[in-house]
Formats: structure tokens, C-alpha cells, sequence
């Protein structure tokens, strides 16, 4: 929880800030890097640190250390094609707004896929002050240069991704530190690699799908409305957006927690159902703060707001219940190794965005985004619990009573 206000506190703070000094445009090509952020850390989530939060604590205690090094060799493999892709995108695009800042971008991202590898694996060892703490240095150092630069009227597109790239260097080396990573261990890596593989294929397919289904319609706007329209939805979207943050972290804790309990599918239930319900309590009056101040806040960041922000304020809300009940049935899906039906669940959810966006977003705009949103979401989290109860695992009625 700490380590949560620290981050979601911040990352309000920060991207509110980063909008207001470098206007609706620019925050919409800043938002273009966060969306690559976002994923790549998909892919490696679904490939390596995800997978390791469930399968660290179902090794053999014997072979744990020699798992952890395995993995950290192939997170580090993979960074190096991040490496590459960034250089690969500064070659051959050098006629849109961010190629002149590949290599910051590029920066950005290895960065940010770096550190929140060391968040989950010190979390995943039962470590979670030591991910509290570069969490901290990271985002309140961030928090403060970005604070000075903007006091001085200096803050720039540039600027700006050269403070976030250079702000995590202090919080990775004193990860480095702790963990003490032993990697390039070829024996090593394929005992990692043949733990990932069966759990990993359908993860990977899935992230592809879940970042499609969750962000194709928010990538289309900016590609048939402008890079203004990009911006105005991030906004939007980081109204809510340390709550997913939040849920994140509540994932990153109960993955490992939930593998401990799979051998006694009652007791699964009975962790996800009580989560459930703390989600909600923690969540539900905070999506509803956010309706009631909306406007205001964004009149306080200098940004016009017209009766369209209110309809897209509430559709962003009402997605956010959504999100915020299906957590702990993602959660389920995948301690039960349900991998097949993870997949499939973001197949439909991708498919109906391919299918409907143009047609959604050229008839109603910005709000068409939002609907379109809403209903990917609800596809995915009623095929989930399709899939539970065939499974004999829970019932839709049963996962919501208190």
C-alpha cells in the first residue's frame, strides 16, 4: 500500500504536469512512448515476469536460485531486441515528431522494462520493501527534477523524456545491487526457458491481444482524429489511470500469494472472492471522486472542456467498474493456468475493435472510443467467467456474493 501512494500519487501528479507544460499536441507524442511502453511491458509480462511471480514459489526450493538466474539472463536477451528495435525505428522513420528522439524514447523504454522487472521480482521473494523503495527513488526523483524544469518554463517535449529516461538510473543500480544477477548461464537459461515455454506461448499471444483489445481503439483515434485527440484521451485515461496502477501492484502481490493455494481450489476462491470485494471498496469511491472533480481539474490544467468530456469521463468510469471486477477473474484464469482461454478471451475482444472501430469512431468521434472500450472489456471479463464456471470453478452469481 505504501508502495502504491507512492507510485499512484506521482503518476497523477507527473502526467497532469507533463500535459499542462507541453500542451494537448505534444502530450499526445509523448503518450505515443507510453503506449510502446506499455506493450512491450505487456510482452514481458506475459513472457517472462508474470510467469515467474506463479512459477518462483512451484520450483523446488533447490532450484530456485538457479531459475532466478536463468530468468534474469532472458530478461536481459530480451531488453537487448528493445535495444535493437529502437535502433532499427530510428533508421528507417525519420519523418514523424518522435524520430528525432529515438534514442531518449529507446532509453525510456528499456529503462522502465528494467525496473519493473526488479518490482515484481522483489516482490515475487517475499522483498516487497526493496520494491517500495526503488519504486520511490524512481518516481519522486522524477517527480521533483520535472517540478524544477517546469518552474524555470524549460519543460519541453525533449526535456521531458530525457528527465523520465535519466530518473530511473538511480533506483536500477540499486537494484542491481541487491539482486547481485549471475547471468549468461547457457544450461541456466534453458532450465528457465523450459519452465516459460508451455506457460508462456499462449501468455505472449495474449498480451499481443490484450493490447490490441485495450488500446486499438485509443491508437485509431490518433491515427483518424490527431495526435490532439491522442492527448485529450490519455488525459482522460489518467484520471483513473493510478487505479490501474494500483491494481497492477494488487496483481504483482497476489499472483504468487493465489500459486501458493492452487492446491486447494477453495481457498483460491475464497483469497480472490475477499479481494474482489476490497477492490471495490477501495476503488468504487474513488472512480466516483474522479466524475465530480473532473471538470474542475481539467480547467485547472488549462484544458477546455465541453459536454463531450463529461460523456467521456463517465464511459471511462464505467469501464473502470468493469476492469476493476474482472482483476480478480484474470487473476483466477491464470493461476488455473487457463492460458488457452486467457488467449481466446482477448482474441474476441481484439476481434470486435478490428471489426468495429472505424465504423465507432468515425460516427461518434471521441465518445465512440469510449464505447468501443467499454464493450471490448465486456466480452473479455463474460468469457472469462463463462470459462470459470464451465470449469467448475465459480459461478457468476457466486463471485459476486458477499
Amino acid at each position: 500500500m505504501a508502495d502504491q501512494a507512492v507510485v499512484s500519487g506521482t503518476t497523477f501528479v507527473t502526467q497532469f504536469l507533463i500535459a499542462r507544460q507541453l500542451g494537448i499536441t505534444d502530450y499526445g507524442y509523448f503518450s505515443v512512448m507510453i503506449l510502446g511502453q506499455l506493450f512491450l511491458l505487456s510482452l514481458q509480462e506475459s513472457a517472462i515476469s508474470g510467469v515467474f511471480q506463479v512459477m518462483y514459489h512451484q520450483t523446488k526450493k533447490g532450484d530456485q536460485q538457479k531459475y532466478v538466474n536463468g530468468i534474469l539472463s532472458i530478461q536481459y536477451l530480451f531488453l537487448l531486441l528493445v535495444v535493437f528495435g529502437s535502433m532499427a525505428y530510428y533508421h528507417f522513420s525519420k519523418n514523424n515528431e518522435l524520430s528525432k528522439y529515438s534514442l531518449v524514447v529507446g532509453l525510456n523504454i528499456v529503462l522502465f522494462l528494467l525496473q519493473d522487472f526488479y518490482r515484481r521480482y522483489f516482490v515475487t521473494i517475499n522483498a516487497a520493501s526493496k520494491a517500495f523503495l526503488i519504486d520511490a527513488i524512481n518516481n519522486i526523483g522524477q517527480l521533483i527534477f520535472l517540478l524544477f524544469f517546469a518552474l524555470k518554463n524549460s519543460l519541453t517535449l525533449e526535456s521531458t523524456l530525457w528527465i523520465c529516461a535519466l530518473s530511473f538510473a538511480p533506483a536500477i543500480l540499486i537494484a542491481l545491487f541487491w539482486a547481485k544477477p549471475k547471468m549468461y548461464n547457457w544450461k541456466q537459461i534453458q532450465y528457465a526457458f523450459s519452465l516459460h515455454y508451455n506457460q508462456s506461448r499462449w501468455m505472449l499471444l495474449s498480451a499481443l491481444m490484450q493490447w490490441l483489445s485495450g488500446n486499438f481503439f485509443v491508437v485509431s483515434a490518433g491515427w483518424w482524429l490527431g495526435a490532439a485527440a491522442l492527448g485529450a484521451l490519455r488525459i482522460g485515461q489518467y484520471l483513473f489511470g493510478f487505479i490501474n496502477v494500483f491494481m497492477q501492484a494488487v496483481e504483482s502481490y497476489a499472483l504468487p500469494k493465489v500459486s501458493e493455494t492452487t492446491s486447494n481450489t477453495a481457498n483460491t476462491f475464497l483469497y480472490l472472492k475477499t479481494l474482489l470485494l476490497k477492490l471495490f471498496k477501495t476503488a468504487i469511491p474513488i472512480i466516483l471522486l474522479i466524475v465530480i472533480f473532473s471538470q474542475p481539474l481539467l480547467r485547472l490544467l488549462k484544458i477546455e472542456t465541453t459536454p463531450e468530456h463529461f460523456y467521456v469521463i463517465i464511459g471511462l468510469a464505467l469501464t473502470q467498474m468493469v476492469i476493476v471486477f474482472g482483476y480478480p477473474v484474470r487473476i483466477a484464469i491464470r493461476v488455473l493456468k487457463l492460458n488457452r482461454n486467457y488467449f481466446i478471451g482477448y482474441v474476441m475482444a481484439t476481434t470486435f475493435s478490428l471489426l468495429t472501430a472505424y465504423i465507432i469512431i468515425h460516427q461518434w468521434q471521441v465518445r465512440g472510443v469510449v464505447v468501443g472500450i467499454f464493450c471490448s472489456q465486456i466480452i473479455l471479463v463474460s468469457y472469462w467467467l463463462w470459462v470459470l464456471k464451465k470449469n467448475h470453478f465459480a459461478t457468476w452469481k457466486s463471485f459476486i456474493s458477499f
